[in-house]
């Protein structure tokens, strides 16, 4: 097998091959966050997508170090995880590039008429980004299991007030009445029960 990364060997101290591990720690990368936010200095992409937990860097580097299996197995980089890494570091360059252009007329001509607040990227782009990567979570795996439940419970989380960072969504959709209670025995129940405790 070839274990080969940037043209060098990517074998970690036992052998194995860490070019996954390698990978999302490449889309995890993006110097620019702190200054799209001062809240994110010293943080990677990975740190800005959690839910509070590392749930996400804990449920990647599983996957890619023993793959879906519960004990071992081959590892792999989880399409969703890569994708929503890859999403926000892109979308948060290009608000990072465009707010270095704010002013002139450079501006004008490549935000096509958007005013690319850095505001949005909190109130939208963060969490677009959490469903992407988060889409594909396994619940055989603990790690798995941990986000699910994370997101299951979101929506109550929000309508108690305990709200995530990253779940700071303020549009007309998540500001609706609150629902009504939900039926016993429900996956929604059951987290009721336990942000209650």
């Amino acid at each position: 097998m070839v274990c080969r990364l940037r043209g060098k060997d990517a074998r970690n101290e036992t052998g194995r091959c860490d070019v996954a591990e390698e990978v999302l720690d490449r889309l995890a990368s993006a110097p620019w966050l702190v200054d799209l936010d001062s809240g994110w200095k010293r943080k990677d992409v990975f740190d800005v997508l959690s839910l509070g937990n590392n749930e996400l860097r804990n449920y990647a580097m599983h996957v890619a170090s023993r793959g879906y299996a519960a004990k071992e197995g081959k590892g792999y980089v989880d399409h969703a995880v890569a994708s929503g890494l890859l999403l926000f570091q892109y979308v948060s360059y290009w608000y990072w590039l465009l707010n270095k252009l704010r002013g002139g007329s450079a501006f004008e001509d490549v935000s096509g008429g958007h005013d690319y607040d850095l505001s949005k990227i909190q109130l939208w782009v963060v969490d677009a980004c959490v469903a992407v990567a988060y889409h594909n979570a396994v619940p055989s795996l603990q790690s798995g299991k941990v986000i699910l439940e994370r997101i299951v419970c979101l929506p109550l989380i929000r309508r108690i007030g305990l709200t995530p960072r990253a779940a700071g969504i303020h549009d007309a959709v998540h500001r609706r009445e609150t629902p009504s209670p939900p039926s016993p025995g429900s996956a929604t129940a059951h987290c009721e029960a336990r942000v209650r405790l």
